[in-house]
């Protein structure tokens, strides 16, 4: 694209922008967050960025606390899935939910994006001595809609849980 080097904004600090070869300007951001310098394009001219705009981003970044840096354990995600389900289920449903949410307590101090498929078959061969086919099948449906949960809600990537069988 363009050979010139990054220009400094004289007026922000962290902001710098390149002239590129196509006449347009490009706007890069540059912060530190946890201890590690970032530097990072926002934007360019022609997309309606400015130099101001560019540092609020870049100030915005540091000061944020994104839920997505944060690794978050599978209770905590159960924890906020049951707090929604019981804003618009009847308390028969939510109580059905969460006595077969229970049976996923072996995996509820582990991150969400650390979670895989053996630990649902591992749940699954541990269910299967004590209870029906059909209850096993609904608790791992439960799991795949938490971890799905996790996904949407926190930004999580989580492996593809479609391959799990049923019973």
């Amino acid at each position: 694209m363009g050979t010139e080097k990054n220009i400094s904004s004289s007026k922000y600090q962290g902001v710098r922008y390149k002239k590129l070869s196509n006449g347009d300007i490009a706007y890069y951001i540059r912060f530190t967050k946890d201890n590690q310098r970032q530097e990072l394009k926002v934007g360019t001219k022609f997309e309606g960025w400015t130099e101001k705009m560019a540092y609020n981003e870049k100030i915005k970044r540091e000061n944020s606390d994104d839920p997505k840096n944060k690794p978050l354990k599978f209770k905590e995600v159960v924890d906020r899935f049951l707090e929604l389900q019981k804003l618009h289920l009847k308390k028969k449903s939510y109580s059905n939910i969460n006595g077969r949410i229970k049976h996923l307590e072996p995996i509820g101090e582990k991150m969400v994006d650390k979670i895989a498929q053996k630990d649902l078959n591992d749940i699954m061969i541990a269910l299967s001595e004590k209870l029906a086919n059909k209850t096993i099948n609904q608790v791992i449906a439960y799991a795949k809609s938490i971890l799905k949960f996790a996904q949407v809600e926190y930004g999580i990537t989580i492996q593809n849980f479609d391959n799990s069988r049923k019973i």
